[in-house]
């Protein structure tokens, strides 16, 4: 007489192929699912550089301002031309509104377009500009 652990009875035949379907299933479903929180994080991150690159945009056009803070406020043209070099190098994808003439303080707005992301992609900076000049 075999042992019990041996003996296998006709309704449990089959018992471990479905077993491991069924865990089959659940890797599956794991695996699309670490695929997907892997894609998001991938979109993520590239949006946090878009944001990044954007910000150093606006610093850029504060930078641009303060070097020549005297002169940029005194002529329009100065003013102008300082926008114009910064609007040159900003990313095609990007764009920047900022104001036509010079203001001590305002808003540097700019939008970039990420079709996988459509969840804000903008970034506004306050600037204030001090009085220091005659």
């Amino acid at each position: 007489m075999m042992p019990p652990s041996i003996r296998t009875s006709g309704r449990l035949s089959g018992f471990a192929l479905l077993e491991i379907l069924i865990a089959l299933i659940v890797a599956a479903i794991a695996l699309l699912g670490l695929g997907t929180l892997q894609l998001k994080a991938l979109q993520s991150a590239y949006s946090s550089l878009e944001y990044t690159v954007a910000t150093i945009h606006a610093n850029n056009l504060v930078e641009r301002v303060w070097g020549d803070l005297c002169n940029n406020q005194a002529s329009a043209a100065v003013y102008t031309a300082t926008l114009t070099s910064w609007r040159a190098s900003l990313p095609a994808s990007t764009s920047g509104t900022v104001p036509t003439s010079f203001a001590s303080s305002g808003t540097y707005t700019l939008n970039w377009s990420d079709s996988r992301l459509s969840d804000n992609n903008t970034l506004a900076l306050q600037v204030t500009y001090p009085a220091i000049c005659p």
